[in-house]
Protein backbone atom coordinates (compact mmCIF):
# COMPACT_ATOMS: atom_id res chain seq x y z
CA UNK A 1 0.00 0.00 0.00
CA UNK A 2 2.79 2.41 0.89
CA UNK A 3 4.27 2.49 -2.63
CA UNK A 4 0.90 3.24 -4.20
CA UNK A 5 0.03 5.84 -1.54
CA UNK A 6 3.41 7.51 -2.20
CA UNK A 7 2.61 7.77 -5.92
CA UNK A 8 4.96 4.91 -6.82
CA UNK A 9 2.40 2.38 -7.99
CA UNK A 10 4.46 1.66 -11.10
CA UNK A 11 7.38 0.45 -8.97
CA UNK A 12 8.19 -3.19 -9.65
CA UNK A 13 8.03 -5.40 -6.57
CA UNK A 14 11.11 -7.46 -5.72
CA UNK A 15 11.18 -10.72 -7.72
CA UNK A 16 12.10 -12.70 -4.60
CA UNK A 17 8.80 -11.73 -3.00
CA UNK A 18 6.63 -13.14 -5.84
CA UNK A 19 3.54 -12.17 -3.88
CA UNK A 20 1.03 -13.78 -6.25
CA UNK A 21 3.28 -16.68 -7.29
CA UNK A 22 2.99 -15.33 -10.83
CA UNK A 23 6.65 -15.84 -11.65
CA UNK A 24 6.73 -12.52 -13.46
CA UNK A 25 7.53 -8.92 -12.50
CA UNK A 26 4.57 -7.08 -11.07
CA UNK A 27 4.02 -3.45 -10.16
CA UNK A 28 2.77 -2.46 -6.72
CA UNK A 29 -0.46 -1.11 -8.24
CA UNK A 30 -1.10 -4.34 -10.19
CA UNK A 31 -0.53 -6.44 -7.07
CA UNK A 32 -3.03 -4.39 -5.08
CA UNK A 33 -5.52 -4.56 -7.94
CA UNK A 34 -5.34 -8.34 -7.89
CA UNK A 35 -4.89 -9.04 -4.18
CA UNK A 36 -7.15 -6.49 -2.50
CA UNK A 37 -10.73 -7.59 -1.92
CA UNK A 38 -12.79 -5.35 -4.17
CA UNK A 39 -9.69 -4.29 -6.13
CA UNK A 40 -10.05 -3.32 -9.79
CA UNK A 41 -9.12 -6.84 -10.92
CA UNK A 42 -10.65 -8.80 -8.05
CA UNK A 43 -13.03 -10.74 -10.28
CA UNK A 44 -12.07 -14.35 -9.77
CA UNK A 45 -11.47 -14.56 -6.03
CA UNK A 46 -13.00 -17.54 -4.33
CA UNK A 47 -14.20 -15.34 -1.47
CA UNK A 48 -16.60 -13.24 -3.57
CA UNK A 49 -20.23 -14.15 -2.89
CA UNK A 50 -22.91 -14.53 -5.56
CA UNK A 51 -24.15 -10.96 -5.08
CA UNK A 52 -20.68 -9.49 -5.63
CA UNK A 53 -20.09 -11.68 -8.68
CA UNK A 54 -23.44 -10.69 -10.22
CA UNK A 55 -22.63 -7.01 -9.66
CA UNK A 56 -19.33 -7.48 -11.51
CA UNK A 57 -20.67 -9.41 -14.49
CA UNK A 58 -24.23 -8.08 -14.86
CA UNK A 59 -23.13 -5.45 -17.45
CA UNK A 60 -21.98 -8.21 -19.83
CA UNK A 61 -24.92 -8.50 -22.21
CA UNK A 62 -23.57 -11.17 -24.57
CA UNK A 63 -23.31 -14.93 -24.02
CA UNK A 64 -20.15 -15.73 -22.08
CA UNK A 65 -18.24 -18.99 -21.81
CA UNK A 66 -16.19 -19.58 -18.67
CA UNK A 67 -13.58 -22.20 -19.59
CA UNK A 68 -11.75 -23.14 -16.41
CA UNK A 69 -8.90 -25.58 -15.97
CA UNK A 70 -9.17 -27.83 -12.95
CA UNK A 71 -5.37 -28.05 -13.12
CA UNK A 72 -4.82 -24.25 -12.86
CA UNK A 73 -1.57 -23.91 -10.95
CA UNK A 74 -2.38 -20.34 -9.90
CA UNK A 75 -5.47 -21.34 -7.93
CA UNK A 76 -4.77 -22.69 -4.46
CA UNK A 77 -5.31 -26.42 -3.95
CA UNK A 78 -7.71 -25.58 -1.13
CA UNK A 79 -10.12 -23.92 -3.59
CA UNK A 80 -12.89 -26.02 -5.13
CA UNK A 81 -12.10 -25.00 -8.72
CA UNK A 82 -15.23 -26.55 -10.23
CA UNK A 83 -17.48 -24.74 -7.79
CA UNK A 84 -15.65 -21.44 -8.33
CA UNK A 85 -15.96 -21.70 -12.12
CA UNK A 86 -19.65 -22.57 -11.89
CA UNK A 87 -20.33 -19.66 -9.53
CA UNK A 88 -18.56 -17.26 -11.91
CA UNK A 89 -20.48 -18.55 -14.94
CA UNK A 90 -23.78 -18.32 -13.04
CA UNK A 91 -23.09 -14.63 -12.32
CA UNK A 92 -23.23 -13.72 -16.02
CA UNK A 93 -26.68 -12.99 -17.44
CA UNK A 94 -25.92 -15.58 -20.17
CA UNK A 95 -23.05 -17.63 -18.74
CA UNK A 96 -21.98 -21.19 -19.44
CA UNK A 97 -19.23 -23.14 -17.69
CA UNK A 98 -16.85 -25.66 -19.26
CA UNK A 99 -14.41 -27.45 -16.96
CA UNK A 100 -11.12 -28.53 -18.49
CA UNK A 101 -9.78 -31.62 -16.77
CA UNK A 102 -6.34 -31.97 -18.38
Amino acid sequence: HALVQDGKGDAILPAAADYCEAGAPMSAARFLSLATKGGDDDMFSNDLDATALRALFRPVQVPCLVAFSLQDEYVADSVDKASLAQRIAAAFPQGECVLITD
